[in-house]
């Protein structure tokens, strides 16, 4: 593993940035929509037939957000929605999460 020996300033890019797991976080990454197309895109991670699932469900409720896609394109783009940045919500997929950091 590498040390981390400066600090990471998320506010620098002006993109959305997402926090995405593997396997109750053996893995963590930080991608932009582009960085998690380019490393993803040709493995099942955006086939039309996984379910994606939002977490925590109350948050859903409350705002009367729907909680389940087909996609990570239909993910990312909720998640993408300046309405819902800021809550604390999450998907999973398997044994993917992603969540939007900035």
């Amino acid at each position: 593993m590498k040390e981390l020996k400066d600090p990471i300033t998320l506010n620098e890019y002006n993109s959305s940035l997402f926090r995405v797991s593997w396997n109750d976080d053996e893995l963590i990454q930080i991608h932009s929509e582009k960085t998690l197309k380019d490393e993803y895109q040709k493995t099942n991670l955006f086939d039309d037939n996984l379910s994606w699932i939002g977490y925590p469900n109350n948050i859903f409720n409350a705002n009367d957000y729907q909680r389940s896609f087909k996609t990570l394109n239909d993910v990312i783009y909720f998640l993408n929605d300046d309405d819902s940045k800021f809550l604390p919500i999450h998907f999973v997929s398997d044994n993917c999460r992603i969540e939007r950091i900035k």
